[in-house]
């Protein structure tokens, strides 16, 4: 199967750590093979045919650009800069009007990348075109696929849904954007319930949950991951991995410390990521006085990043919004325990036995959760014959997973005869009578021109 991905979450020069999750992804389904087609072979067989995977991904023009201010170059080499080794990928610049006017990013989305999807999908001929985050990539991405006859799978983040598409205009945006995709991928069951409650037909939703490379994160010595760390073995390590943006609730946590060390409790929290919000929570834990027992860590890589999980003492994620973290599944595979916010798909893998779950932005229930965790701490599962009631899948059957909800996307828009008679009549006549959709005269437009009439 011929695979283009679409999307501005994935590695690039100006920030390599970007959309980790994407990149996993799409090396395992590049490096998958499996029976797509039967053709003999001489010995009686059939011919294993590898999926090929093209990646389509636009960086945001202020960050393209930045590399013209001394002192401001990529991290990486743009020319030999690789994010999966041997699967090509184009990058351009992507125009916008900064914090305004989002629900029209499409639009700007569309007119960037005018002179280079088009382009790639004539020379690529992919079988499907698959984006993360729905709007705008996903709805680039499907308006450019259906022009050119392919289908669109979209996958959704769990924020673009659970936040952004809880009203106005984004709203609409976003939903549209969803509702003209060939297939809707999902990271967990409540991302498809709130997605069904909102309109989309549960036919075209499926939940497929990111794999964990179990090669890399697993089971470790605690004592030997604190040594490599250089973190102290006598006190609490709180482990807090993630983008350091306002969506992860971070700020609750320092006054989760600032309750836990009234208390009298000894630890150390450390932040193990990067982001805008570092000087912000840097200042906040001056102001609440806890310098001396939080550190930021930086962004690391995922060999390191399993020293971290195994030396923690406690996991903590506070977010406001998820879907089902990857941090938490790395967690998990690496035998850590974790306390986070009972918000989006996180109650669909948490066990009361090994985790703890608080409402969001909830410092006093987040303190006593983690104090209840370190004093009751539970055993591992060798040692108390407890088996967590949901493990993560692995790389191989997650690639699996998504292969078979692609290959039953193509064949079920091949099926129905393509995108112009296979796009749903009633999806199509609530664009048009709602008024308000920015995207129904780019639909209108389209449908007549591939079928040679005038828009």
């Amino acid at each position: 199967m011929r695979v283009l991905f679409f999307s501005h979450n994935f590695p690039n020069p100006w920030n390599p750590g970007l959309g980790t999750f994407n990149r996993t992804m799409l090396a395992g389904l590049a490096a998958s093979s499996r029976l797509t087609e039967t053709h003999p072979t001489s010995n009686g067989g059939a011919a294993q045919h590898p999926h090929k995977v093209r990646i389509v991904s636009p960086i945001p023009w202020n960050q393209w650009y930045s590399s013209l201010i001394p002192g401001c170059k990529p991290k990486a080499k743009f020319d030999t800069f690789e994010a999966i080794p041997g699967v090509p990928a184009t990058y351009f610049p992507f125009y916008y009007p900064p914090k305004i006017l989002r629900s029209q990013y499409h639009r700007c989305l569309s007119w960037s990348s005018q002179s280079i999807l088009p382009q790639i999908l004539r020379e690529e001929q992919p079988d499907v075109v698959l984006s993360y985050w729905s709007h705008p990539d996903g709805a680039v991405a499907t308006k450019m696929a259906h022009a050119a006859g392919i289908p669109s799978v979209v996958m959704t983040g769990g924020s673009d849904v659970l936040l952004l598409a809880r009203s106005g205009s984004r709203r609409r945006a976003i939903l549209e954007a969803l509702h003209a995709a060939d297939l809707v991928i999902t990271v967990s069951e409540n991302l498809s319930r709130v997605l069904v409650e909102d309109g989309l037909p549960p036919e075209k939703l499926a939940v497929v949950r990111r794999g964990v490379d179990t090669t890399i994160f697993q089971p470790g010595s605690k004592r030997a991951a604190r040594e490599k760390l250089k973190q102290p073995q006598d006190v609490a390590l709180l482990v807090a991995p993630g983008r350091l943006a306002p969506v992860k609730g971070w700020e609750y946590l320092l006054r989760a410390c600032r309750s836990l060390a009234d208390r009298g409790l000894r630890f150390r929290c450390v932040f193990v990521g990067h982001g805008s919000l570092q000087q912000r929570l840097q200042a906040q834990a001056e102001e609440l006085q806890i310098t001396n027992m939080i550190h930021f860590a930086g962004s690391c890589p995922q060999a390191e990043l399993v020293d971290w999980y195994r030396a923690a003492s406690v996991i903590v994620l506070p977010s406001i919004s998820e879907g089902v973290p990857n941090v938490l599944m790395e967690a998990m595979a690496s035998g850590a325990n974790f306390v986070a916010s009972e918000v989006g798909g996180i109650p669909e893998i948490a066990d009361p036995y090994f985790d703890r779950l608080v409402p969001p932005g909830q410092p006093l229930s987040l303190a006593n959760a983690i104090e209840d965790l370190l004093n009751h701490s539970p055993e591992t599962d060798t040692e108390s014959g407890m088996v967590r009631r949901w493990r993560p899948s692995s790389l191989e059957e997650s690639t699996n997973h998504l292969i078979q909800a692609l290959s039953t996307c193509v064949h079920r828009f091949h099926d129905q005869g393509g995108y112009i008679h296979g796009l749903a009549d009633r999806e199509y006549r609530e664009l048009i009578e709602t008024n308000e959709s920015s995207m129904a005269d780019e639909y209108a437009y389209l449908s007549s021109s591939l079928m040679g009439g005038t828009p």
